[in-house]
């Protein structure tokens, strides 16, 4: 063999075991027809569902239906989305689901009958936490800080969606079965494959097929929309001026702002109508959230934190009238006002039932010595300060524009694309316009649906998207010839001197174009001549040219059989790393039988069993 022939990995033993991989021998499953499309767009404070059907898109590929569920008194709200918020019984059974959820709790704390039942909001970002290993064992804490398993919380969830599809065609003369539906589950950008696979989980355990499931990236997806919708103004020859979509080379950024997460891509339209990636989709959470923390924090410091927890966890129902206030002025307000006050609903007569030895007069008081007034149960704050609420977000978004504008991919970008609940902020939108002054900002009319809508478009064609770049650089473990005066000393395998042990083999570079459908593939031979197994780790790094796989991220695991042993050391593995969805797979093919394995990574594994 030459000097830089590749070899296996760590194990050198006849061990098979995958320890909870999923290892199957067949080929990779091909493209759906599905009769349906159904999309989640799953959010951090909003949810919602949307169907259509294989004959309309092909008609019209936005005659999309997005469902509304009313309150149990029959209101509807004027979103078609919901609040992401679950209620659980005592013995973790499904109660509800979005504002049906936050009234029977309220009802329930109203009677001060709520002990011991589960009550989770915003609880998406919890796949989110960069230093917070997340597996099939993480738990959530619900309101009163009991822990339910995360995987129950959010499958429950994903559950509801799958029964709402159903039952809106309980009355439907043809009706569409599990088999004929495609499922599509949006994510945000920054999620790694841990956070993936766990929601893939949830949904395999809420009742849907693994083959029908798709991941839709959520600013892929709102590109996608965008794309499909007439943002582009041309003008006719006899003057007139017109909507259109983009033209084949058009490069356009979207920005996606939701209400835990920022996401941004940068588009282009290619001759045959597919969608390339420019940039790496990229983003944090900067959604709108975090104005909500700023005013939650506000309130805190003028009341106190501990007043004003003890009335929200007795009386429900005032917390929601806050929150919904804060969420309705935070779409309303205007960046450019008159300087005039708007009032936030506060409970200030159940605040004065929890503050013994202050009077309502002098609650009154403390509340106007922040320089606010009070009027007709309303805390009236400045425009001013509201604005300040605005201000880290701003912040944030602004250098992150000017990061992506300062690459050379996007020169030619012109055209930006405002989506997501957050971007319906009046603030938001007038602040970045200011930013991007040059820059054409569109913001669609329904920009708050643009995801979840494009999620069901991907369904229907997941080959619009026909390159992505990668993330990160992909490769596998493996040993090499030690190479004197190239490898650190402290790498020589002690069993085998004349390896180089852990040694980072690169599959795919951070930053590279990679055209969906494309495998790369590098061959793998055995460490001695009578192995008749060959273990093969799969890492990720965020450096381009990471020379061991010390310090990357261990992605999993996969073993290949190799039972005829008449080759010795000239038989081959042959590793491919495919890219077809927003999920990668591995496959080890054994050349002497022909046998091919095909893993998808378990990447929520205990990291002890890696060796």
């Amino acid at each position: 063999m030459a000097s830089n022939t590749v070899v296996s990995s760590d194990d050198d033993n006849e061990d098979n075991t995958m320890d909870g991989i999923d290892q199957q021998t067949s080929s990779l499953a091909g493209t759906l027809e599905p009769f349906l499309v159904a999309a989640i767009d799953f959010g951090t404070t909003y949810s919602g569902i949307a169907h259509s059907f294989k004959h309309d898109f092909k008609r019209d590929p936005l005659k999309i239906h997005c469902h509304q569920k009313l309150a149990k008194s029959g209101k509807a709200f004027p979103s078609l989305k919901m609040p992401t918020t679950l209620l659980l019984d005592p013995d973790e059974g499904f109660v509800a689901f979005g504002y049906e959820a936050e009234e029977t709790y309220s009802e329930l704390v109203d009677s001060n009958a709520h002990f011991g039942w589960h009550y989770f909001k915003h609880f998406k970002m919890n796949l989110h936490k960069p230093k917070v290993k997340l597996s099939r064992d993480t738990m959530l804490k619900d309101d009163q800080d009991q822990e339910v398993l995360a995987l129950t919380v959010f499958s429950e969830s994903i559950k509801y969606f799958k029964e709402m599809l159903h039952q809106s065609f309980k009355n439907a003369a043809i009706k569409p079965t599990d088999d004929t539906i495609t499922w599509v589950l949006t994510v945000p950008a920054i999620w790694d494959n841990n956070a993936k696979q766990f929601m893939r989980e949830a949904a395999v355990k809420a009742g849907i097929k693994d083959e029908h499931l798709l991941f839709a990236l959520e600013p892929e997806a709102a590109s996608i929309y965008c794309k499909e919708i007439q943002v582009q103004r041309k003008t006719a020859d006899d003057g007139d001026v017109f909507l259109t979509t983009y033209d084949p080379g058009t490069k356009y950024m979207v920005a996606d702002l939701g209400g835990g997460t920022a996401d941004f891509t940068v588009r282009e339209v290619m001759q045959d109508g597919s969608l390339q990636e420019v940039v790496c989709a990229s983003g944090e959470a900067w959604g709108g959230m975090n104005v909500n923390k700023e005013f939650w924090k506000f309130i805190e410091q003028l009341i106190g934190e501990d007043k004003l927890k003890k009335v929200f966890s007795e009386c429900k129902a005032e917390e929601l009238d806050f929150e919904r206030s804060i969420e309705q002025q935070k779409r309303d307000l205007k960046a450019d006002g008159d300087g005039s006050e708007i009032g936030i609903r506060l409970a200030l007569g159940a605040l004065n039932e929890h503050v013994e030895e202050e009077s309502a007069k002098k609650l009154q008081n403390t509340i106007r010595k922040g320089k606010l007034n009070v009027k007709n149960g309303k805390v009236k704050i400045p425009l001013s300060k509201i604005q300040d609420f605005f201000e880290p977000s701003v912040k944030n978004i602004k250098e992150h524009f000017e990061k992506l504008f300062r690459k050379k991919e996007t020169l030619g970008v012109h055209n930006v694309i405002l989506v997501g609940g957050f971007s319906e902020s009046k603030i938001i939108q007038e602040s970045v316009k200011t930013i991007l002054a040059g820059k054409k900002v569109t913001i669609p009319q329904d920009a708050g649906l643009a995801v979840l809508k494009g999620a069901v478009l991907y369904g229907h064609n997941p080959a619009i998207v026909s390159a992505r770049i990668s993330r990160y650089t992909y490769g596998t473990e493996v040993r090499r010839y030690f190479l004197k005066d190239f490898d650190d000393p402290k790498m020589r395998d002690k069993k085998h001197p004349e390896y180089c042990r852990e040694v980072f083999n690169k599959l795919i570079e951070k930053d590279e174009l990679v055209h969906v459908g494309r495998s790369v593939e590098t061959e793998v031979y055995p460490l001695t001549a009578d192995m008749t197994g060959m273990t093969i780790g799969m890492y990720l790094s965020e450096k381009k040219n990471p020379k061991y796989t010390t310090g990357c991220t261990y992605l999993g695991k996969m073993n290949v059989a190799m039972p005829d042993t008449t080759g010795g050391l000239d038989r081959k593995v042959i590793v491919s790393l495919h890219f077809g969805k927003t999920e990668l797979v591995f496959e080890g093919r054994d050349e002497t039988s022909k046998k091919t394995v095909t893993v998808k990574l378990d990447t929520l594994e205990n990291d002890a069993k890696r060796k």
